[in-house]
């Protein structure tokens, strides 16, 4: 398959992955009987869907604008960032605000306004507000905090060469990591700048680097680490939620690489309606990402209150959770996100036609 569509099929598997994660504690919490179903013994660990999602986002921004640095385009890539991930994140946060102030209990902690919080809802930094656990109005964009610091980090390496912003990043990343160790921050601003998290982008763009330095090299060595990631991501399963980013980047972190390495290797075409659903689904993981935070509660009202979550296998409401939000996901990409994002690329593009050598 085309090297980036079986990205984009590994960025489904890592939305609904983490989806599963959600499904199954919003089953567990209406049908404490799932403690004992199929997917306790591997749902706990959807998270790792989230290290996946950070190495392609290194490996896929190195790749694509491997030609970019040192050509003075660190504005054009922000407001190319921003176009892709702000309008639908903004409009999902407000819906949560709505929520927040109109029907705070749909939310599995409920919340209250606080100005700060919402601020920073919208605009990726971190709050210290113990009702979300320091989470952003909607809780999964969490992972969106990090994105933005690192697109903010790429951007100002791009009026480097390419050698003098590698070692850049990978100086800034790794010793900020190292003084977040020794220190132990406590603020959510300084755990995310110091975080273990950070050295999975840079990890994706060694990959994005690698592969164009050495095109399709040693690519059994390469296949042989991608079984080798799967069966280590595997293993992890029986060891649940990790906690600690530094312990997360090594349970899930490097099996991500491994099998990013692996499957950015694989060549050919999704011709296969199953390889063109996983396509699909990838270019919609981001919303079915986003919009869990609405799809789950929902659904597990609708089995809750028809009786379902006690009468049904435990496993079935995972699955019927997970395929409500896959569904409920490429809706919303299909019909909001992917025409707003077109649009507002038309409008960019039209006024500043230099952007087009930085799309990604």
């Amino acid at each position: 398959m085309n090297r980036l569509q079986s990205i984009q099929m590994l960025r489904a598997f890592a939305a609904l992955f983490v989806v599963c994660l959600h499904a199954y504690t919003r089953t567990l919490l209406n049908n404490p009987a799932a403690a004992s179903s199929f997917a306790s013994h591997f749902a706990l660990s959807g998270n790792s869907g989230v290290d996946l999602f950070f190495v392609i986002s290194g490996y896929i921004m190195f790749h694509v604008h491997h030609d970019d640095f040192g050509k003075g385009r660190s504005w054009a890539f922000l407001k190319k960032r921003i176009v892709r991930i702000a309008p639908i994140y903004w409009i999902l946060t407000t819906a949560a605000l709505l929520v927040v102030l109109f029907v705070p209990g749909m939310f599995t902690k409920e919340r209250s306004f606080d100005p700060l919080w919402v601020a920073g809802s919208y605009l990726f930094f971190p709050v210290a507000y113990a009702p979300s656990q320091d989470t952003p109005l909607l809780q999964v964009g969490w992972t969106l905090n990090y994105e933005a610091y690192f697109y903010a980090v790429l951007a100002l390496a791009l009026c480097l060469n390419r050698a003098k912003a590698v070692v850049a990043i990978t100086a800034l990343f790794a010793g900020s990591v190292v003084v977040g160790r020794l220190a132990g921050f406590s603020h959510p601003w300084a755990q995310l700048l110091t975080s273990g998290l950070l050295l999975e982008f840079l990890l994706g763009g060694f990959i994005a680097l690698l592969q164009r330095a050495q095109g399709n090299k040693l690519r059994h060595l390469h296949l042989a680490g991608l079984l080798i990631g799967i069966g280590l991501l595997m293993a992890s399963f029986s060891s649940g939620r990790h906690n600690d980013d530094m312990d997360r980047l090594v349970v899930w972190g490097l099996p991500a690489v491994l099998i990013v390495n692996g499957v950015c290797r694989l060549n050919g075409a999704a011709t296969s309606p199953f390889g063109r659903a996983a396509v699909t689904l990838g270019d919609a993981s981001y919303s079915i990402y986003l919009i869990q935070a609405f799809s789950l509660p929902v659904m597990a009202f609708a089995l809750n209150r028809s009786g379902l979550f006690q009468s049904l296998p435990a496993d079935i409401c995972v699955v019927a959770l997970v395929a409500w939000t896959a569904v409920a996901g490429w809706l919303t990409w299909r019909f909001i996100e992917r025409p707003i994002t077109r649009r507002l690329r038309r409008e960019l593009d039209r006024r500043d036609p230099a952007t087009t050598a930085t799309a990604g």
